[in-house]
């Protein structure tokens, strides 16, 4: 995205993305090892201080708190998936809220997620 025409939603969202297409990547790759990656939506609004240099996040996040999850729920899913029996074995998959879902089509792409993890291995150099 060009300088002049950032948006720290669009990019936070990009960030998020790729997180997705690089941890399906990453499962493909290892899950024959018995190494599973899987990603996850922790909620839409959540108390954790992201929109402290942001002035339009602040702003918003002060209308939103009443409606917010703490980080503690937030997480459920992250911690439920990282240690319960339920999910062993499990991977390339996306959840929200403990459940399975079908992530967005761009998070589907499975070209899109060969060119992310060849792009980042180009950029460690390896």
């Amino acid at each position: 995205m060009p300088p002049d025409r950032y948006s720290e939603l669009a990019s936070y969202g990009q960030a998020k993305l790729g997180v997705i297409l690089w941890g399906f990547a990453y499962d493909r790759r290892h899950a024959s090892r018995g190494v599973r990656a899987n990603a996850l939506h922790p909620g839409d609004l959540i108390s954790t201080g992201i929109d402290k240099d942001s002035t339009f996040l602040r702003w918003a996040m002060r209308l939103a708190r009443p409606f917010s999850r703490t980080p503690a729920r937030a997480a459920a899913t992250s911690v439920a998936l990282a240690v319960s029996p339920a999910f062993e074995g499990i991977g390339g998959k996306y959840f929200i809220d403990g459940k399975e879902r079908a992530p967005s089509a761009e998070a589907r792409d499975e070209a899109v997620r060969e060119r992310l993890w060849e792009k980042t291995l180009a950029l460690l150099d390896r």
